[in-house]
């Protein structure tokens, strides 16, 4: 049986996502040739990773051909008209407008707080996996990033090389980000190991903070599609969106109870004592999501080695807890680590007045 709120969302935004395809003509001749996702807003401008996009100065001739819907489409080419190496956005220009850029694929509201898309809600990402046409995966959202540089949410859906850029919605069809990738493998206490399901995508309150949103701002508002104004950046219960003929539905709320994961990990490298152990206290702050109080704490190591005292208290008010421990490493003789590896769960609960149904 088909996932109603999927076959919604894939049919409303699937003229918007485009196959980002760059061809790169070296110096010698010889040919790069590279690909991705990304989504159209308004009638010329395509948001995509940076990654995605090689610098041009590499290359002889750079070209970046886009296809809309599928793959199998006629190409536009496009310019890449700004970059954000930091948050791994970039805006191409397409070079004849798409005048049926409106109509039944708009408009595009978003999701941009995070207790609005708690951990658990539905991820819907589209794009072009492995250079094949246009397709579909889901999953949920993992966590919100880890503090204090959470500018990905993390995610179980299914992500392979050809996804980055493409969007990502939830089951309202609300925009919540840009995919970007995953981790693969992952390396603790000298061992390697492979990784499944820990896949990222960036979320919309990225790029309104990034410098290109000044160019998505001057797109006129009839033909911008998405609501990204900054009146529209916390989306309140009379923001509907009508995912199909079915009429609308209300913008997610956040529940009265919700819980958020924190991956934490960190080694002990140093031996600064020649003949004796040696120990160093961590911490790491947590806040609570806007419109909630942290009520519990609970670490949860997956690999401890010489891991001590270990506490996660929170403060008076609910606002943040601190999650504490304490490495130690071997001597300089004898150069054994510590380290600690796991995750911090918050369990959080709406402050009362707050607002949610």
């Amino acid at each position: 049986m088909a996932d109603e709120a999927a076959v919604k969302v894939a049919g409303k935004y699937d003229a918007r996502v485009a196959h980002v395809e760059t061809i790169g003509t070296l110096f010698n001749n010889k040919q790069d040739v590279g690909a991705g996702s990304g989504l159209l807003i308004g009638e010329t401008l395509i948001v995509t990773n940076n990654h995605v996009l090689p610098e041009a100065n590499n290359y002889k001739r750079l070209d970046i051909f886009i296809r809309l819907k599928s793959r199998l489409n006629n190409p536009q080419t496009a310019t890449v008209l700004a970059r954000d190496p930091q948050r791994d956005l970039a805006l191409l220009e397409l070079s004849t407008p798409v005048l049926d850029a409106g109509g039944k694929h708009c408009p595009m509201p978003i999701v941009s707080n995070p207790s609005q898309a708690p951990m658990g809600t539905t991820v819907l990402v589209l794009g072009f996996p492995l250079n094949q046409d246009l397709s579909l995966s889901g999953g949920l959202i993992s966590n919100h990033g880890s503090p204090p540089k959470e500018i990905r949410w993390q995610t179980d859906t299914v992500m392979n090389p050809g996804n980055s850029g493409g969007p990502a919605f939830e089951d309202h069809g609300f925009l919540l980000g840009i995919a970007s990738g995953g981790i693969v493998q992952w390396t603790i206490g000298g061992e390697t190991r492979n990784v499944n399901g820990v896949n990222y995508f960036i979320p919309v309150s990225e790029l309104v903070a990034s410098p290109l949103y000044q160019h998505i701002d001057k797109i006129p508002q009839e033909k911008r599609c998405w609501r990204a104004s900054q009146e529209d950046l916390v989306v309140d219960a009379s923001t509907s969106i009508a995912v199909g003929d079915a009429g609308s539905s209300k913008a997610p709320l956040g529940p009265t109870k919700l819980e958020r994961s924190y991956t934490v990990s960190e080694t002990k490298d140093d031996h600064p004592v020649a003949l004796a152990s040696h120990s160093r206290n961590y911490q790491s702050r947590f806040l609570a999501e806007p419109g909630y109080k942290i009520v519990a704490c609970t670490p949860k190591a997956e690999s401890a080695n010489h891991a001590n005292d270990i506490t996660c208290n929170i403060d008076s008010g609910g606002g943040s807890a601190v999650f504490a421990y304490r490495l130690e490493s071997g001597p300089a003789i004898d150069r054994w680590r510590g380290w600690w590896a796991g995750y911090v769960t918050l369990r959080q609960e709406r402050i009362a007045g707050d607002g949610a149904q």
